[in-house]
């Protein structure tokens, strides 16, 4: 899948899960920073859809914590996060 799909649904969960993040390139590569209330995520990587995968996983586990109700989980962390299906070809007409 291109890149720029991935940093582009990466960026969509964390905003669904409230988080206000931005990315800057530097010399140690691609960081990514976000707030969420008193939460802050900061992930560095080589390449810029590193950055927000890293950047994803620690964001949504710092805010979708367990809760327990009568022995069962309310709002289970999320286990895996499945990528946007592949856009369809473009048809000429």
């Amino acid at each position: 899948m291109h890149p720029n799909l991935m940093i582009d649904f990466y960026h969509a969960q964390l905003a669904l899960a409230g988080w206000s993040v931005c990315d800057v390139r530097g010399t140690l590569g691609w960081r990514v920073y976000g707030r969420n209330g008193e939460n802050v995520i900061d992930a560095t990587a080589a390449t810029q859809a590193e950055a927000w995968r890293i950047a994803c996983e620690r964001g949504l586990l710092e805010c979708c914590e367990v809760v327990v109700d009568e022995g069962r989980c309310a709002i289970p962390r999320p286990t895996r996060m499945r990528p946007p299906p592949s856009p369809a070809p473009l048809l000429r007409v």
